[in-house]
């Protein structure tokens, strides 16, 4: 019987190093780490259909403020989400039912961490990534329409902070959140399938009178960490990234 739960970040550690993904049982600190993020990374992106991955740096005016010090602008001041997506939303009028397209409007982060994600995590990244949210597109449909999100896809004891979801709300960009989950009863113990859970909504109240949809959403395959190919997890290593994959 299947027993999904949540995939922690010293569960994600265990597998990889046990099964020696791209040679991480040999390595020690930041460069294991950064070996284990890109495979989660590589995992969910595979899962979710997504590879290869967006590129291009989107910059955060929020992101350089924070950043900046004795006068000098801040950086890092741009983000790189995983992957950009269009979302369609209907309105749940009782007369009558609007659809509106609002493209590359949803953005997708993939995170490894211990405890929680707030604004100034990874040198505010998560703030920048709620700031592109909410003034990167480049053609807004007319109000009304649904919110941009951004959507966290992460490890099992990820949490998203309290001051994110203000300031998200605050902003009128959506907050989601996917966690990552194994089966305990594997008949591979040391190298059980993943799963991705529940997409769960942050600030719901943003989406009063509305249902919003991405192509991202399941169902998905449930495969193992070793499922994506060592071309695959080369791919989604982008030069200059401000933000590496990590386990934190």
């Amino acid at each position: 019987m299947l027993n999904w739960q949540p995939l922690t970040t010293t569960k994600l550690r265990w597998i990889a190093t046990t099964n020696n993904i791209n040679g991480c049982a040999g390595q020690t600190g930041i460069t294991q780490s950064r070996t284990i993020g890109v495979t989660f990374e590589t995992w969910v992106l595979k899962t979710m259909r997504q590879l290869p991955r967006w590129s291009m740096p989107l910059f955060s005016m929020a992101r350089q403020t924070a950043n900046t010090s004795n006068g000098k602008l801040g950086l890092p001041a741009s983000v790189i989400p995983e992957f950009v997506d269009n979302q369609v939303g209907v309105t749940l009028g009782f007369m009558s039912m609007k659809t509106v397209y609002f493209d590359q409007s949803v953005f997708f982060e993939v995170k490894a961490v211990t405890g929680a994600l707030t604004p100034g995590t990874s040198k505010w990244q998560i703030l920048g990534l709620l700031d592109v949210a909410r003034s990167y597109p480049p053609v807004v449909p007319p109000p009304p329409c649904p919110p941009p999100a951004v959507f966290f896809t992460t490890t099992g004891n990820t949490t998203v902070s309290p001051g994110v979801v203000t300031q998200a709300t605050d902003w009128k960009v959506g907050v989601w959140q996917q966690q990552v989950l194994y089966d305990a009863n594997s008949a591979n113990p040391n190298n059980p399938n993943l799963e991705l859970g529940d997409q769960v909504c942050l600030n719901p109240s943003l989406y009063a009178g509305w249902v919003a949809s991405w192509p991202a959403p399941g169902p998905f395959p449930s495969n193992p960490l070793t499922w994506p190919t060592d071309q695959e997890q080369a791919s989604v290593v982008v030069g200059g990234d401000p933000d590496p994959a990590e386990v934190d």
